[in-house]
Parts: C-alpha cells; sequence; structure tokens
C-alpha cells in the first residue's frame, strides 16, 4: 500500500488516467501539425497572415503545449508524483502560463510590425515584458508541486525552498524555450500518446487474460510475465560516480554558460550582454561550454544504463560526439557554412543516439532495423536535436543539478505482496 493508498485505486484508474492523457496529447500533437500547416500557408502568402498568423502563434505556443502539459499532469499524478491538490494547482498554473505566453508572443509581433511600420507603440506591444514576466512567474507555480515533491529529502527546510523556486523558475523558463521550436511539443506529444496508448492496451490485456483463466484469489500476481525479472529501475548503476561527473560538469559549464549570456558588448559595456548582441563571446561561450558538458553526458549514460543497458553506452558515445562537432562549429562562428553544416550532423548523431532504444522494439533483421533508427533518427535530430543542441551548453549547469537530484533522492517505497511459494 503506498503513503495515500493509490497501489489499489491508482490500478483500477490507470486505464481511464491513460485514455485521458492520451487524449489531451492527441490534441496536443494534431494543434502542432495545424500550427506547422498554419506556418507553410502563411510563408507561401509571403506574410500576409492576419487571423490566420494569429492562429498559428495560439495553436504553436499556447494550446498545443497547454494540452501537452495536462497531459504530463494527468500522468504525473496517475503514477503518484505529485497529490491531487498539486495536480490541481499545476494543471490551472500551466494553462494560465501558456496563455500568458502566447499572448506574450502575439505582443512581440504587434511591436515588430508597428517598429517596421514607423508607427507609435500600441500598450499592448508594450506589454511583452509584463506579460513574459508573468508567464515564467505562472509556469514556476505549476512546477512546484513536482519539484517540492522530488527535492522533499533536501534539509534544512531554507535550502529546500531555496532550491524548488529556483528550479521551478528554471524550468520554467527551458519550457518556455523549448516551445519555441515546435519540433519540441511534437515530440513530447507523440511520446506521451506512445505511452498512454501502450499503458490502455496493457491494461485491456491484463484484464482479458484475467477474464480468461477465473482468476479471483486476491493474493494472485496482477503483473503481466516477465516483469518481475527486469532489472530494478529505482537502482542507478554507479551511483556515486554519476554524482561526481554531474557536479564537475555543472560547475565547468556554469562559467562559460555566464560568459556567453552576460559578456558585454565591447562597443558598449554598461548596457548590452554578448547573448543579444551576437558578438564572439557568445559562441566561446557556447563552445567551451559543450566540451565541459562531456562528463554530463558520460553520468546521464551511466544513469540510463537502468533502463536501456549497453545500448546507453552507445547512445552516450553518439551524444558526447554531437557535443564535440557542435563544439567545434561554435568555436567557428555564426558565419559560414560551416558551422551550420557541423551543427546539423551533431543534431542528426544526437537524433540518431535518442531513437537508439527502438532497435531492441523493432521486427525484423539487425540491418532494416537500423536503417529505420536512423531515419527515425534524422527527423528526431531536425526537429528536437537541432534546437537543443544550439541551447543544451547554456542549460548544462541546470540539467545537471535536475540529474544529481533524481540520482540521489529517497524512492517512495510500495509495499508489494509476497509471491506465492
Amino acid at each position: 500500500m503506498s503513503h495515500d493508498g493509490s497501489t489499489t485505486s491508482g490500478r483500477r484508474l490507470r486505464r481511464p488516467s491513460a485514455s485521458a492523457a492520451g487524449t489531451a496529447a492527441l490534441l496536443a500533437l494534431a494543434g502542432v501539425v495545424l500550427g506547422l500547416a498554419g506556418v507553410v500557408g502563411l510563408l507561401t502568402l509571403a506574410g500576409r497572415g492576419g487571423v490566420a498568423a494569429v492562429a498559428t502563434t495560439v495553436l504553436l505556443l499556447g494550446l498545443a503545449p497547454a494540452l501537452a502539459s495536462l497531459s504530463l499532469v494527468v500522468l504525473a499524478r496517475d503514477v503518484g508524483l505529485v497529490a491531487a491538490r498539486g495536480a490541481l494547482q499545476a494543471a490551472v498554473a500551466s494553462t494560465a502560463a501558456w496563455t500568458l505566453a502566447a499572448l506574450a508572443a502575439l505582443s512581440w509581433a504587434v511591436a515588430f510590425d508597428q517598429a517596421d511600420a514607423g508607427a507609435a507603440s500600441s500598450p499592448f506591444a508594450e506589454a511583452f515584458l509584463p506579460l513574459l514576466g508573468a508567464a515564467v512567474a505562472t509556469g514556476a507555480v505549476a512546477l512546484l508541486p513536482l519539484m517540492s515533491d522530488v527535492l522533499r529529502s533536501v534539509r534544512p527546510a531554507v535550502a529546500r525552498r531555496a532550491a524548488v523556486a529556483a528550479l521551478a523558475v528554471g524550468g520554467a523558463v527551458v519550457a518556455g524555450a523549448a516551445a519555441l521550436a515546435p519540433g519540441s511539443v511534437l515530440a513530447c506529444a507523440t511520446v506521451l500518446l506512445l505511452a498512454c496508448g501502450r499503458t490502455w492496451l496493457r491494461e485491456r490485456q491484463l484484464e482479458a487474460l484475467v477474464d480468461s483463466v477465473h482468476l479471483s484469489a486476491p493474493s494472485a500476481p496482477t503483473l503481466p510475465v516477465g516483469v518481475a525479472s527486469r532489472p530494478d529501475p529505482t537502482v542507478v548503476p554507479h551511483r556515486r560516480l554519476v554524482v561526481v561527473l554531474a557536479a564537475v560538469s555543472g560547475a565547468l559549464t556554469l562559467p562559460a554558460a555566464l560568459y556567453a549570456l552576460a559578456a558585454p558588448d565591447p562597443a558598449d559595456p554598461a548596457w548590452l550582454p554578448a547573448a543579444l548582441a551576437g558578438l564572439p563571446a557568445m559562441n566561446a561561450g557556447l563552445a567551451v561550454g559543450a566540451l565541459t558538458a562531456l562528463p554530463l553526458v558520460v553520468a546521464a549514460g551511466l544513469a540510463a544504463t537502468r533502463w536501456w543497458g549497453r545500448r546507453a553506452l552507445v547512445m552516450t558515445v553518439m551524444v558526447a560526439l554531437a557535443l564535440v562537432v557542435r563544439g567545434v562549429g561554435a568555436a567557428m562562428g555564426p558565419e559560414g557554412e560551416a558551422p551550420s553544416a557541423l551543427l546539423f550532423s551533431a543534431a542528426l548523431l544526437a537524433g540518431v543516439a535518442g531513437a537508439v532504444p527502438l532497435v531492441g522494439r523493432l521486427p525484423g533483421p539487425a540491418v532494416a532495423r537500423w536503417a529505420l533508427v536512423v531515419v527515425v533518427g534524422a527527423a528526431v535530430g531536425w526537429l528536437v536535436a537541432l534546437p537543443t543542441l544550439a541551447v543544451l551548453p547554456l542549460a548544462a549547469p541546470l540539467v545537471a543539478v535536475v540529474l544529481i537530484v533524481l540520482v540521489t533522492r529517497r524512492p517512495r517505497g510500495v509495499a508489494l505482496a509476497p509471491a506465492p511459494s
């Protein structure tokens, strides 16, 4: 029995929860597809969108991310990551946050159009920064329940509250930045839909099996055959080494990220940072950050072996190579064809690495399976890895903190009935 008694009711509600989360993910997927179709239409019309431009922005930065967030909230509540009250807070706050984010994007677009036309700025155009700040703050409120649960073992309480607040704000910023790339929301909604569909089908198959053999003994095991023999996913291999590597990488990437984001413009050192001016300092910070993030990739690969075994090592090597290529491209500067080619190559490597786990799940000969993995990986690289690699060196310190917390937190114990002899 779990701490809130969800072991019994959670099993009964798992399929309805999967249906609800899957429906939200499917709608989010449809929203992204419609939004991308709108983008193509707007480009065809040479930017003359009007209502269509507004609808596209609302779909890509408001409705689709909000539905994906609701799907995540339902799943988090179903598996016990957040309590009912926290799930309600996350659902309401995330919906409000994505609404504010869409309004901020529309405000930016209006301000840009008015400035381009030489007209005076309207109040809505000047509301960009307040709307953006409100979106980040509301997004942080949505993440507070999850962060509070993840960091519940941190002591003292003051340090725990500070860490919760920092991770919630950082997570809101990262989520908002990721949503700017439609491929991120598309990939998230696809993964959620597949996970929900698999859970729903597994529950149906289990119920059909129980009905077919007339299993009625209350002490009979309810897990599918073979689950008990799988490795314990709560055991992190090489936990201490993972923590050390992540901590070292986070400490090394933080100065590079700060330098890339805050290095002043030599022409105006008191005002414009390099992140906005596009100065060489930005590329230097990205190059150093990509290389110093390599220990973090190794740490994540070691932790991932509990799910994917030796395939995680293959993924680690490919992602590490992608970061090296990304770092070389950043060191070469933003101009020219070579940096862009290196960035695309790095994205392809990272995308194929993300598709490696499919090798063990696809039918057919090994050559055909790996060919399909390369095709899927290319799509993942274009939609997800490309925007991710563009900012990963800057987000590495936050990723290091999250990884350390995940591998060191004390899992909630769930008492299981002993197996029948």
